[in-house]
């Protein structure tokens, strides 16, 4: 069992107004956020019906941590985790490709990227259904909300222990 560490106020936002985060190249977006987009050591839900741009917006930010450093950027590598089939190779290189642009223009330089090592730094897996899937049948509503309250909480501590975002589209079942 791993050793709880308990944070004042003080340290919380030390900690999360220090901490890098992935742009949208929307300032608007970027602001709603919370800081200068999605922070890493964070969680972020995305949460609406189909064809609201959920998808696209994580295909955006998968592309967007390839960002130069010079631009505020993290110029790394993203994870998609794929529960719906919703990724689509080719809209993603539009995206990614208009992002590197959008780059080049801001620099006033040619960016030097080519199109398989930019293609290299996004990483696909096909998962289940979503998250809650595997506890839908078979448990009550009192396990159901305990194990994924202890799953939530392992992510969120993953993604502050490791410095990664994790950001999730899905729609919400109303039972």
């Amino acid at each position: 069992m791993s050793a709880i560490k308990i944070y004042n106020a003080t340290e919380l936002w030390q900690r999360e107004s220090g901490s890098p985060s992935i742009p949208s190249f929307s300032l608007a977006l970027d602001n709603a956020l919370g800081n200068d987009g999605i922070q890493l050591g964070s969680m972020t839900e995305l949460i609406g019906l189909p064809g609201s741009g959920k998808t696209q917006l994580c295909l955006q930010f998968c592309a967007s941590v390839q960002i130069p450093k010079i631009l505020g950027g993290l110029s790394a590598e993203a994870l998609f985790v794929d529960t719906n089939t919703n990724f689509n190779i080719h809209r993603f290189k539009e995206i990614l490709f208009a992002s590197l642009s959008k780059c080049q223009s801001l620099l006033d330089t040619s960016i030097a990227v080519q199109e398989e090592d930019a293609l290299k730094k996004i990483h696909y897996i096909n998962a289940i259904d979503s998250i809650a899937f595997p506890f839908k049948e078979g448990i009550s509503a009192k396990q159901r909300t305990g194990l994924l309250f202890r799953l939530m909480a392992d992510l969120q501590r993953l993604a502050m222990e490791q410095q990664i975002a994790i950001t999730e589209d899905g729609i919400r079942d109303i039972d």
